[in-house]
């Protein structure tokens, strides 16, 4: 999955659990579980990066990681 901020800020992280209002993820570096609410609005999970920059919603941010 990814972790998308909307301060631009994307990671690879997995999902441990999931609950109706919750996921349950872990990051590798640094190497952390935390749980984040399903309405948060200032991050959220996404299964792939296209989405994830949609939502982010800059166009700086999707022009980036498209010419990656």
């Amino acid at each position: 999955m990814i972790l998308a901020s909307k301060g631009g800020t994307v990671e690879s992280v997995t999902l441990v659990y999931q609950t109706r209002r919750s996921w349950t993820l872990k990051a590798a570096d640094p190497e952390r579980t935390f749980t984040l609410n399903k309405k948060s609005q200032d991050q959220r999970a996404f299964n792939d990066i296209n989405s994830a920059l949609e939502w982010i919603g800059t166009p700086q941010a999707r022009e980036h990681m498209t010419n990656l």
